[in-house]
């Protein structure tokens, strides 16, 4: 075996650490959509004693993972990983209706020129 096999990585890889940070991601989250605990964890079902424990690194659950990436909006990636946000498949839906509505006002003058 050789010696750079055997060499640890110095970077802190505690679960402890991860889950913190998953809390603390979780927690900017929510800022950024403007939701008080009481609203998250209202929408999850949940207390907001509960939501507080996933955001403080506490009793952290996979079980709700999928539901708060869908309430604030951020892709699973980032919040497990700190991987930067995705556009999220809302956001590219909003964008293909602005796109279809300007075609289809290019559209309708279009054939207003002709009709006049």
């Amino acid at each position: 075996m050789s010696d750079i096999s055997k060499k640890r990585d110095p970077r802190p890889n505690s679960d402890a650490s991860n889950v913190s940070m998953i809390g603390k991601r979780l927690k900017t989250a929510r800022y950024k959509c403007g939701y008080s605990q009481q609203y998250a964890a209202a929408q999850l079902g949940i207390t907001p004693s509960r939501l507080s424990q996933i955001e403080s690194g506490c009793n952290f659950s996979v079980i709700y993972l999928a539901e708060l990436c869908q309430l604030y909006s951020v892709s699973a990636d980032f919040i497990l990983f700190g991987k930067p946000p995705r556009v999220i498949a809302s956001e590219v839906y909003t964008a293909e209706v602005r796109i279809l509505a300007l075609q289809v006002a290019k559209q309708a003058k279009d054939l207003a020129g002709k009709l006049v």
